[in-house]
């Protein structure tokens, strides 16, 4: 009864991957590694000097082996697994069992947690040796160790989704942009290392945790929602886990009224708000939830596609918004700034600002994303220089600078926000949701085709076959 509970997806991605030449290439690369990095241990410690200044070189070296298995090799994999089940046409058919979507990437996903764990654990008899080397905080080590883990898993739901989409340029920006993210964060965390000053407070744990579980959901799920049928509607959970997320944050914010704490939460809401404005947009599903009806809020939490998705962004900022209005009376008198109030009609301009292009050119849904990265890189690139062009030749005015909300973005970090800046960025936010929201029907047609009958008569001239 036990093997009958069990996923099979699980079974087979298991198998299928323990016997992978990459799996194995990759346990034997980590064993070879993890002895060089021994011996560099030994060599330090047979210096005259007793190597101590050195140890703290060889402990980053150990951390960057273990994050490159947990961190890289695994999530790279994960980036090819749903991609390469379309590629090899095996996909409808194990779409043809009973194992539904989410059984599969759910399955896939469990599978890769699996494997590595299988690498964490060939490490772990390392790890207990280096305590004979010297005196080493076990604290820190455990915090490390449990931040990378997180990241893994985290990392782990991102490739997944990846792989969800059809085509291969979406898929490698995509991983050109996780790369670079996780590259920047593991520089961070080696600096940190390397003076060792790496410690996690109780609500930083807490909030580490907090957006790893919710956002390897919510990834897992938009993988899910991309592979499935179109009879299948997944944005009500994928809209409940962002509501789950925003709570969390408010409560955060209205416990630790800080205003850089304000904008770290604003960034790492940030993937989750660009993959809600990006959802394929399926058409039964969206039929089944009655656009027209406005007046109930539940149609923006099941019903996907642009209008909805925008609807629930703005309230997402909007909720934050207000959070800032609560939130600056209470924060200390020195670290008072008008930045909270400013940022968030800013920040939300600059996610809404390529929708009302793509809902214009009609972009297909596994393209989506590709597009809205394109034009969010040009209007990086004119964001930088309009801000140029306002320290040489004296550009002012807000009202102008709020039609270009990454120029506004740059300026507010470069010189601070004021309450000038307020009313044009609210009033540009306006307009772009009334541009989303301009002729909603369009955006909603009817996807069954008209069926015409055929003529009795026609059949009467039909010559026999």
């Amino acid at each position: 009864m036990t093997g009958e509970r069990i996923n099979p997806m699980v079974v087979k991605e298991v198998r299928q991957g323990l016997k992978s030449r990459g799996f194995v290439a990759s346990l034997m690369l980590l064993q070879l590694l993890m002895v060089c990095c021994m011996l560099l241990y030994f060599l330090l410690l047979s210096q005259p000097q007793g190597g101590s200044g050195g140890l703290v070189g060889a402990d980053v070296f150990f951390w960057a082996i273990l994050g490159l298995c947990l961190l890289v090799i695994i999530p790279a994999q994960a980036c090819f697994s749903l991609s390469n089940e379309r590629e090899q046409q095996t996909m409808e058919l194990v779409q043809l069992t009973r194992l539904q979507s989410r059984n599969i990437v759910f399955g896939k996903n469990a599978s890769h947690l699996l494997q590595a764990f299988l690498l964490f654990t060939a490490v772990l008899p390392f790890l207990v040796l280096r305590y004979f080397f010297g005196q080493l905080s076990v604290s820190g080590n455990l915090q490390v160790t449990f931040t990378m883990i997180g990241l893994g898993i985290f990392l782990t739901a991102c490739g997944l989704w990846i792989s969800s989409f059809p085509g291969k340029a979406t898929r490698y920006t995509l991983m050109v942009c996780l790369f670079l993210a996780t590259l920047v964060l593991g520089v961070f965390i080696l600096e940190e290392l390397s003076y060792s000053s790496l410690s996690l407070t109780t609500r930083d744990t807490a909030l580490f945790a907090l957006f790893t579980i919710i956002y390897s959901r919510f990834f897992l799920w938009e993988a899910v929602a991309r592979i499935a049928p179109a009879v299948e509607n997944h944005t009500p959970r994928k809209r409940l886990i962002s509501l789950v997320l925003l709570l969390a944050v408010l409560g955060f914010l209205w416990r630790f009224p800080d205003e850089d704490f304000f904008i770290l939460m604003l960034v790492l809401l940030t993937p989750m708000c660009v993959a809600t404005l990006c959802e394929p947009a399926q058409p039964l599903a969206g039929l089944r939830a009655r656009p027209g009806k406005l007046q109930t809020l539940g149609w923006i939490f099941r019903t996907p596609g642009f209008i909805p998705a925008a609807t629930f962004v703005f309230t997402i900022f909007f909720a934050l918004f207000c959070m800032s209005l609560l939130m600056i009376p209470r924060m200390p008198h020195h670290a008072y700034s008008h930045e909270p109030l400013v940022f968030a009609p800013v920040w939300l301009n600059v996610l809404l600002y390529p929708i009302p292009l793509m809902q214009w050119r009609n972009v297909p849904s596994e393209k989506r994303i590709l597009f809205y990265l394109v034009v969010q890189l040009i209007c990086l690139i004119l964001g930088l220089m309009g801000m140029f062009l306002q320290e040489t030749i004296w550009i002012a005015g807000d009202i102008l600078i709020a039609a270009f909300p990454m120029w506004a973005f740059i300026d507010i970090i470069d010189n601070g926000g004021n309450y000038s800046q307020l009313l044009p960025n609210l009033t540009f936010s306006m307009l772009l949701i009334a541009t989303i929201l301009y002729r909603p029907v369009r955006h909603f047609p009817s996807f069954a085709p008209a069926i015409s009958l055929p003529d009795p008569r026609d059949a009467e001239n039909t010559p026999p076959a």
